[in-house]
């Protein structure tokens, strides 16, 4: 059985975003791309050698709530993180380029 997180977890809220986005009349071309690589990513990135921390997206989310100035943070806003800081190759440092 698959672990689902809570529906209020920045994982969660990302995940969610993206596959709204991807239904959404109102997104543009190059949006719904990066929501498809998310959604690839986070399931097949394993096979490329990254993966998904979810207790990063967690962390940095957390912080843009508390330091940045983001106390309703949205959901496009945590999907950004998400994307930015959430992926690590298998050594555990940041996939930065992918």
């Amino acid at each position: 059985m698959d672990y689902e997180w809570p529906d209020s977890d920045a994982a969660t809220v990302a995940r969610k975003y993206a596959v709204e986005s991807l239904g959404s009349p109102d997104v543009g071309d190059l949006m719904k791309q990066a929501c498809t690589r998310f959604l690839h990513d986070l399931e097949h990135g394993h096979e490329r050698g990254i993966f998904f921390d979810s207790v990063v997206v967690r962390n940095v989310v957390a912080f843009a709530k508390e330091f940045g100035g983001l106390p309703n943070i949205l959901p496009w806003e945590v999907w950004f993180l998400a994307a930015v800081f959430g992926f690590k190759r298998a050594s555990g440092l940041e996939q930065a380029g992918r």
